[in-house]
């Protein structure tokens, strides 16, 4: 086993540096690494490349008594020694937003759960600023567990973010995909394969996000599919779950569409290279994992599929990435003589036949602990160690490779690091009391009746607002129209029942949301663009 370089850090300030031992040797020159503070438990569960060559984690942290929950935002150089971080933390509830992305101004997202008005989670999002300051923290309470499993930028500077169960229709809503701005207004959010729409698709959950190369999406991960469709409530088979939306999170394909019991198990990441995307996981035969690549057309045809290695290795392929026509994929591993866990990195073809993998045994990778740096150099982080009685036993855990899957060296050559910062960054606590988002995602009732149409749109004097009710009711209904501004302000509102106009010649130019309500129930959503 190798020597691990162990960080502590104890409020701001660097407490104490010093090589863990774990044989009789000592080792400076290779990327491995350890954060963590005694007496408190620490757990990687992201990690990004920032853009000055350095690394930023999103760890989960947990203290002596359960509810003392927090994240912590560790920045890093490029050889993984800390340069500031912030802890994210309130005394009265837990809060988790240790998934993270990093914008090309420096500028961080984060998402996950905060527990300040619901004991199982609210979904929670933060923006913080090329210093690490927190700009934003904005929150949606939904009845049930939900929560933010991951977030991203996108081109046009908006964040797409993908959660689950946030809705007030949990049983029948899991997945949903939201369009937000940099100043956390929300554009909109879509329901993705509601049961409603989708009735074979049970139980569906989905880990990974990629944005496509036509602004759309691509969503894998898992559900329950009926033995017998004619009985949706019977017996039911987990199948890999893989769903391509345009940019407005409508579904373009959706696989399964039928059972296929080859592929009983989980997609865990995907990655496009045009015009095909692969998808990496597992698939499950009894009790054996078989690591699984698949490659899809970009209209959802299976056209390769491959498990890399035998049945005495059982893997679950957490990450994939690509560099020079070259796999590299990481995840979990055990042997079925050897019940402990270790991590797996696993280089291949793009046929998913290794070429060379490596072992470490030291630590366990977090579900998006996988980066690729702009040294064509791998980042692997999680926790350590694997077989851990209490969490506070753990320790964040990080790990950089090469292409040829071996211990990175260190460079000796300095770097400068948060140019974009105009002072230095301090590490410190900050309190992550955050703003309750109102006036957002109400109730809606009976999901796809109403239908909204504006016309012209886009609009310059005024718009003709149409409400149809597909369930063809008669009776008299008082309505009320409303549009607001991407700043979330309600400028213009007005009282109709089935038709009515609205003056928009007063109007900044821009995008709006319009919104029909009935006795605060909000019927239905529609963008509308003011020339």
């Amino acid at each position: 086993m190798r020597n691990i370089l162990r960080i502590i850090w104890k409020g701001a300030n660097l407490l104490l540096l010093f090589f863990l031992f774990v044989n009789n040797q000592f080792s400076q020159t290779t990327w491995e690494r350890l954060y963590g503070l005694p007496n408190r438990g620490e757990m990687g569960s992201s990690v990004n490349e920032t853009y000055d060559n350095g690394y930023l984690y999103g760890i989960q942290v947990q203290g002596q008594s359960s509810n003392q929950i927090g994240t912590w935002i560790l920045k890093t150089d490029i050889n993984g020694i800390p340069i500031w971080s912030k802890f994210f933390f309130n005394a009265n509830y837990a809060f988790i937003a240790d998934i993270v992305d990093v914008g090309r101004q420096g500028d961080i997202i984060l998402t996950g759960s905060t527990y300040e008005m619901d004991p199982s989670g609210d979904l929670v999002i933060m923006r913080l600023n090329s210093c690490g300051e927190k700009l934003w923290c904005k929150y949606l309470y939904y009845p049930k567990s939900n929560y933010g499993r991951q977030i991203k930028y996108k081109s046009d500077g908006n964040i797409v973010l993908l959660s689950i169960r946030a809705s007030n229709y949990w049983l029948q809503e899991w997945i949903q995909l939201w369009d937000i701005d940099t100043l956390g207004n929300i554009f909109f959010c879509k329901q993705i394969i509601p049961t409603y729409n989708y009735p074979f698709l049970l139980y569906p959950f989905t880990y990974n996000l990629l944005i496509t190369e036509d602004k759309g999406y691509l969503l894998s991960g898992f559900c329950y599919f009926p033995e017998d469709t004619t009985n949706p409530q019977g017996l039911a088979w987990l199948q890999h779950l893989l769903i391509k939306t345009d940019s407005l999170g409508n579904e373009e394909w959706i696989i399964p569409d039928t059972l296929n019991m080859n592929h009983k198990g989980i997609l865990n990441s995907a990655l496009e290279l045009h015009p095909s995307f692969y998808v990496a996981g597992f698939s499950r035969n009894g009790g054996i994992f078989h690591p699984y690549l698949g490659k899809y057309t970009n209209a959802g045809q299976l056209s390769y599929e491959h498990t890399m290695h035998p049945d005495t290795l059982f893997t679950i392929i957490f990450g994939l990435r690509e560099e020079n026509n070259f796999f590299y994929q990481e995840g979990q591993c055990f042997y079925s003589t050897d019940p402990d866990e270790f991590t797996g990195v696993f280089k291949t073809d793009t046929m998913g036949i290794i070429i060379t993998s490596m072992q470490n045994k030291n630590g366990s990778p977090g579900l998006d602990g996988f980066t690729n740096s702009i040294d064509n150099k791998y980042l692997i982080s999680g926790y350590a160690p694997y077989d851990y009685t209490a969490f506070t036993q753990l320790d964040a855990w990080a790990m950089k490779v090469n292409e040829n899957l071996e211990y990175d060296s260190l460079y000796n050559f300095p770097f400068i690091y948060d140019s974009l910062c105009p002072y230095p960054i301090s590490t410190d606590t900050v309190d992550c009391d955050c703003d309750l988002i109102t006036g957002y995602g109400e109730p809606v009732r009976e999901q796809e009746r109403y239908r909204l149409h504006l016309y012209p749109n886009p609009a310059d004097e005024q718009v003709q607002v149409k409400l149809t009710d597909l369930a063809g009711s008669r009776e008299k209904q008082h309505n009320t129209v409303v549009l607001y501004d991407l700043f979330g302000r309600k400028v213009k509102e007005k009282g109709f029942e089935k038709e009515t106009v609205v003056e928009t010649g007063k109007l900044n130019a821009g995008v709006y949301l319009v919104v029909v309500e009935q006795d605060r129930w909000i019927l239905v959503r529609e963008k509308l663009v003011v020339l």
